[in-house]
């Protein structure tokens, strides 16, 4: 019999996007979902996407009287944000020293990406003296899911500060989605970002001060030449207890307290 040529198989187009073959990931059309990386839905009907926003919400409320209530307020020479400011400002110093605290170059803000926001970016500010991280409610969308939680700050200043409601962000940082409970807050609230990443954030995120954030080992660099004035130092957390923990939209939340 006649020897028989081995055939080569022709090598296979493979789509990385979606784990299929025939196509490449640039021509693939395929319905697939940014956070479960499954196929056949996409985000707005993850069931995994929801539940996960869901523990998320649950945990924050349960675990931020252990983490913070009972914290010990930062040190006066402390700086108010998460920079490191080299010269320390002595009891008997100048104007301009003064001065240069107030308008350090370092920098302190990252802007992140959310799809709960309507512009789907917002501005933020890191900062070690606030223990929980806030948002303000006029960047967010009307449908946000959104559970009933009502949290009292107290600054250095005596000064209070009533968080709204309890929140979800999902973090968008390149293909990845980092899920982080956020408080909201009204919009006269006086720091000029959008809002705060507290203590809560930087405990999962490493800080290179003056330079990025790194989440999920991506890094977030940091505005260049931008900083703030206003600086929040919370000196206590109020506990006030909550009758109803239903989860509801944000549009609900508003018409409360415009009520």
């Amino acid at each position: 019999m006649p020897n028989k040529k081995k055939t080569q198989n022709k090598p296979k187009t493979f789509c990385d996007r979606c784990h299929r073959v025939g196509h490449l990931a640039r021509d693939c059309f395929t319905l697939m979902c940014d956070y479960c990386k499954r196929t056949g839905h996409d985000m707005l009907d993850c069931r995994s996407f929801e539940r996960d926003k869901e523990y998320i919400i649950d945990s924050a409320k349960q675990r931020y009287r252990k983490n913070f209530a009972n914290a010990a307020p930062q040190p006066e020479g402390q700086p108010g944000t998460s920079s490191e400011i080299s010269t320390e400002i002595s009891t008997l110093s100048t104007v301009g020293a003064y001065r240069e605290y107030l308008i350090s170059p370092y920098k302190d803000i990252i802007e992140i990406s959310t799809p709960e926001l309507k512009g789907e970016k917002a501005k933020m500010m890191v900062s070690k003296n606030c223990p929980i991280t806030m948002i303000k409610i006029g960047t967010l969308k009307d449908d946000v899911t959104a559970a009933k939680e009502v949290l009292t700050l107290e600054d250095v200043f005596g000064a209070r500060i009533q968080t709204i409601c309890l929140i979800c962000l999902s973090i968008h940082v390149n293909n990845k989605t980092i899920l982080h409970p956020c408080r909201v807050i009204s919009d006269d609230f006086y720091v000029e970002t959008d809002g705060i990443f507290g203590c809560d954030f930087m405990g999962r995120a490493k800080i290179k001060d003056g330079k990025h954030v790194e989440l999920a080992g991506v890094r977030i660099r940091f505005i260049p030449n931008q900083h703030v004035r206003g600086v929040l130092r919370v000196n206590e957390l109020v506990d006030i207890p909550n009758e109803d923990s239903d989860s509801e939209t944000l549009t609900e939340s508003s018409s409360e307290l415009n009520s």
